[in-house]
């Protein structure tokens, strides 16, 4: 492999998990009971809400959702209903990012709206305006893209869903998911062959349920670092029209699980039918008529599992990068910190 931070930042996740877990074992949580809690950000932030959203509703009984960070700003009655008690979960690696902090700033002095920070920055400027915040600050990243940020953010609000909840299945479930991602970790050489081959010109992700934001996040690793056509999708919904665009330069890339692989099978079949490249990563790849099938060995349940699908696509985009002769670090138009200028 080619050195570069990228390649450095997606290897190491084990141990940045494990320093993780241990930060939120220790962090005493505000006692809150709102109506809705909001998870919200920009880009991949905001992919990782989605995902933290439906795993938070799914692990507390209560009600969560994800909106971008620029619809609290720019409609945030559209956001926040009259009467009811909210928590806004904000994300952002740097703590900086215009549309994050425009976003607190935009709901500040409304006593109904609790502020929670999620950054791997102390002293941001998004830490500052929370009333309370997660940092990791032990995530340091030095490639423009985010990929080990990306999993310690969503793994840090996975342990706040299952601690604040007290639910002690899920969080015993948690602490052993460090351990199991190196064995992930020692599966990333299986990408390359796919990474490298050039006869892909389009690259589909699926996902649903927590999944949904893991899709999304795939798509946009693969467009920043090579510019790659490529979209995602809530699994079963690509047949609703967007399976029209599968030939043999196409393949699609279905994060699969225990609980949708009868579904997910028969399209894959399709996907090959239409002469698709069909693959297939979860813990029950095999079961579901994969062209390729990268089988995650875990005992963990359900949405639990999520994590260790990151690092696949992650290393998917990295390879890829390096195969077409681009720069994984540093692709093009693109800054670590995205700021604009947003009126008060």
């Amino acid at each position: 492999m080619v050195a570069s931070h990228t390649y450095d930042e997606i290897i190491s996740q084990p141990d940045a998990l494990k320093q993780t877990l241990q930060m939120v074992k220790e962090q005493r949580f505000h006692e809150k009971d709102p109506d809705l809690t909001v998870f919200s950000g920009c880009g991949t932030s905001y992919y990782l809400a989605v995902s933290a959203a439906r795993f938070f509703q799914e692990v507390t009984g209560k009600p969560a959702l994800a909106v971008p960070a620029s619809e609290v700003i720019l409609h945030p009655e559209q956001v926040f209903a009259k009467g009811l008690k909210y928590q806004l979960v904000i994300i952002s690696r740097s703590g900086t990012t215009s549309e994050a902090v425009a976003a607190c700033k935009t709901i500040a002095g409304r006593k109904e709206i609790g502020v929670m920070a999620v950054t791997c920055h102390a002293g941001s400027a998004l830490a500052r305006l929370a009333a309370e915040s997660i940092v990791l600050d032990h995530i340091k990243e030095k490639s423009v893209v985010m990929t080990q940020s990306f999993t310690n953010m969503l793994y840090a609000l996975q342990l706040y869903s299952a601690k604040t909840s007290q639910n002690d299945r899920i969080w015993n479930e948690l602490t052993r998911l460090p351990e199991q991602m190196d064995q992930v970790i020692g599966q990333l050489p299986q990408i390359r062959e796919l990474a490298e081959n050039l006869q892909y010109r389009r690259f589909i992700f699926l996902g649903s349920g927590v999944l949904t934001g893991i899709a999304r996040e795939a798509t946009l690793k693969l467009k920043e670092m090579t510019q790659t056509e490529c979209e995602s999708y809530s699994t079963l919904e690509f047949r609703h029209g967007p399976i029209s665009i599968v030939d043999d330069r196409t393949a699609v890339i279905l994060f699969t699980s225990e609980k949708t692989k009868e579904l997910d099978a028969p399209l894959m079949e399709e996907i090959r039918s239409f002469g698709g490249h069909a693959v297939a990563v979860g813990h029950c790849a095999d079961q579901v008529s994969a062209d390729t099938a990268l089988v995650i060995e875990t005992d963990l349940s359900g949405s639990c599992q999520a994590i260790l699908l990151l690092p696949h696509f992650q290393m998917l985009a990295y390879c890829r990068a390096v195969k077409l002769g681009l720069n994984p670090d540093q692709p093009r138009n693109l800054n670590q910190v995205v700021k604009i200028s947003i009126g008060e």
